[in-house]
C-alpha cells in the first residue's frame, strides 16, 4: 500500500477524512493502530480508493519504521500492545537436552527374523526427551524479551545431548560434565545388525542369521546373554594389521565377513568396545573380568552334557603356550589352556591285576565270539581269562580311537602276596606281544593289596610324563585291608607334580 500518514490529509473534507479512517481500520485495523505490516490472506491489487484506478510503483508501509510481520490468528502475538506482559514460546535455547525421562516407556513389538519361522515378541524400550519452552515473560508493548530463551533462570539443569550410537539414549549427566566417559540406562540396540563368522547362528535361544537386526537386545543385556565373547568392529587401522602391529585387545579378521564383507573388520574385546563408545561399560566388575578371559572352550563331550562348560584360563587373545602353567590342566593343539582333562590327551595306564588263587575259579570265563576267546581257553578258561580277555579289548579299543593324537602307554602289574610286572610303559602297536606278556601268568599265591598299590607309584614315578595323564585300574576278587598310606602316598606325589591321578576299582 501507499505511505499514508493521517495527519497529511488536511486538504480533505473531515467528513471523508473520518470516512477514510473508518474504512482503513475496518481493512487494516493493526497497521492503522500501529504502523506494523498485517498479512492479508487475499492478496488484491493496490488502486486508487477515490478513482479505482490500480497504482504502479513500489510499496511502501504506513510506519516509517521497519515493519514486523505477525500473524493476525495468534492471540499471543497480536495482542501486544494491551499493556500486559505475555509468556515467550519458543524453545529453549541452551545448550543440552532440557527433560530426559531415565525410567524408559516400555512396549511390545514383534521382530521377525531372516531365518524363516524366527518371529518373537520382545519389549522395547523408549527413552522420552524434549527441548522445553522458555519460561521468561514478554513485557508489556514488547515483541521479545532480553537474554537467551531458557526454560529456568535460576539452577537451570541440562542433560548431556551425546547420544550412545546403538540405541540412541541420551547421557543422564549434566551437559558439560567433567568425566570423559558418558552415561546412560541404555535401551534397544537399534542402530545395530548382528554380524558373525557363521551365516547361521543361535543367539539367546533364536535362530538368527547374519543381516539381523539387533531391536529386540538392550545395550546393557546383550555382552551378559553372550558369556565369555568377542566383538567384531570394522578396523580402523588396515596398516598395523597388516603388519601384526596391533593392540592386545584386538585380533585382525583374515577372511570377509558381511556385512560390507569388502571392509576389512576386527574382532575386539569387551573392554574396547565399550571404550569406544564413549559410554560407561554397563555390566558388573565380575562380568567384565569374565568378558576379559579367553572364550576358547574344551571339546570334551562331558562338558556339554554335564552343563559345566570348560574354558581356557587365559585372556582373550593371548599368544599360543606349549606348557601348561604348574604343569596341570592341558594344552590344546592350537595353544590355549585348559584346568580339565584332555579329552584327545594320552594316558598312562596302569591295570594292577589280582592273580591269586581265587582268580582261577571257572564261574566267570572269557566270552564267546570275542576276541582272543581261543586263545584265553586253552589255559585261561576261568577269572583270570576273563581279566585278560577285558583289558585286551580296552587296549584294542584305546588303539583304534580316532580321537587319540599322542599314543596311551599301557603298564600291567599282576599281584598276588607279591606283585610282578609283565610289561611297563608300552604303547599299543603290537598288542599280541602284550597278550603274550599277559598270558605267561596263571592264578597262584594268596592276596596283598598294599604291595601292588606301591609298585603302581613306582612306575609313575619312573615314567612320569606331564602330557600324559595317570591312570590306575584296579581289579581284585579277594578281601584285604584296603593300602591307606600307599594310596595317600601316591596322590600326594602327583599333587606336587601338579598332576591328576585316576583310580578305578573293581573289588568282585
Amino acid at each position: 500500500m501507499a505511505k499514508l500518514k493521517i495527519c497529511d490529509w488536511s486538504s480533505l473534507n473531515e467528513n471523508l477524512i473520518h470516512i477514510r479512517v473508518a474504512t482503513l481500520k475496518r481493512l487494516l485495523p493493526i497497521a492503522v493502530s500501529y504502523g506494523i505490516e498485517q498479512k492479508d490472506p487475499i492478496i488484491e491489487p493496490l488502486v486508487n480508493h477515490d478513482s479505482k484506478e490500480p497504482i504502479d510503483g513500489p510499496i511502501d508501509f504506513l510506519n516509517d519504521e521497519k515493519p514486523i510481520k505477525l500473524f493476525p490468528d495468534d492471540d499471543d502475538h497480536v495482542n501486544h500492545f494491551c499493556g500486559k506482559e505475555h509468556q515467550c514460546h519458543e524453545l529453549c535455547e541452551e545448550e543440552g537436552i532440557c527433560n530426559v525421562v531415565t525410567e524408559p516407556k516400555k512396549q511390545e513389538e514383534t521382530y521377525k527374523g531372516k531365518v524363516e519361522g524366527t518371529v518373537f515378541i520382545y519389549t522395547k524400550h523408549i527413552q522420552l526427551s524434549e527441548k522445553l519452552k522458555c519460561n521468561k515473560k514478554i513485557p508489556p508493548n514488547e515483541f521479545e524479551h532480553t537474554g537467551k530463551h531458557t526454560h529456568k533462570e535460576e539452577g537451570v539443569f541440562h542433560y548431556c545431548d551425546k547420544k550412545c550410537q546403538f540405541c540412541k539414549y541420551y547421557c543422564t549427566l549434566p551437559y558439560g560434565h567433567p568425566q570423559q566417559i558418558h552415561d546412560t540406562k541404555h535401551g534397544n540396540m537399534t542402530q545395530t545388525e548382528f554380524t558373525g563368522e557363521d551365516d547361521e547362528f543361535v543367539y539367546a535361544g533364536y535362530n538368527l542369521r547374519v543381516g539381523d537386526q539387533g531391536t529386540f537386545v538392550l545395550c546393557n543385556f546383550f555382552c551378559k546373554d553372550l558369556g565369555r565373547h568377542r566383538h567384531i568392529d570394522y578396523c580402523q587401522n588396515d596398516e598395523n594389521c597388516k603388519l601384526e602391529n596391533q593392540r592386545r585387545d584386538l585380533q585382525h579378521i583374515n577372511v570377509k565377513v558381511s556385512p560390507n564383507p569388502d571392509k576389512p573388520k576386527d574382532f575386539i574385546s569387551h573392554k574396547l568396545f565399550w571404550e569406544r563408545t564413549g559410554f560407561k561399560d554397563p555390566y558388573t566388575v565380575q562380568e567384565q573380568q569374565k568378558f576379559a578371559k579367553c572364550d576358547h572352550e574344551c571339546p570334551d563331550e562331558k562338558h556339554h552334557k554335564s552343563g559345566s562348560t570348560s574354558f581356557c584360563e587365559l585372556q582373550l587373545f593371548h599368544a599360543p603356550i606349549s606348557k601348561p602353567p604348574n604343569d596341570y590342566g592341558y594344552i590344546s593343539t592350537d595353544g590355549h589352556y585348559f584346568n580339565c582333562e584332555n579329552p584327545n590327551n594320552a594316558f598312562h595306564i596302569i591295570f594292577v591285576l589280582d592273580y591269586s588263587s581265587s582268580m582261577s575259579g571257572q564261574d566267570i570265563k572269557p566270552m564267546q565270539d570275542f576276541l582272543i576267546y581261543n586263545d584265553l581257553t586253552k589255559k585261561h578258561n576261568n577269572r583270570i581269562g576273563a581279566v585278560y580277555q577285558a583289558v585286551y579289548l580296552f587296549m584294542n579299543a584305546r588303539r583304534n580311537s580316532a580321537k587319540i593324537t599322542m599314543p596311551d602307554s599301557i603298564s600291567l602289574i599282576l599281584f598276588n602276596h607279591e606283585p610282578i610286572v609283565p610289561f611297563e610303559y608300552r604303547d599299543l602297536t603290537n598288542l599280541k606281544d602284550l597278550l603274550n606278556s599277559m598270558l605267561q601268568y596263571k592264578a597262584n599265591g594268596f592276596t596283598n593289596f598294599d604291595n601292588a598299590i606301591q609298585k603302581a607309584g613306582i612306575l609313575i614315578k619312573t615314567h612320569f610324563d606331564p602330557m600324559k595323564v595317570n591312570v590306575i585300574i584296579f581289579l581284585s576278587d579277594g578281601e584285604c585291608k584296603t593300602p591307606t598310606n600307599q594310596l595317600n602316598a601316591i596322590c600326594k606325589q602327583n599333587k606336587e607334580k601338579g598332576s591328576p591321578l585316576y583310580l578305578y576299582t573293581k573289588i568282585a
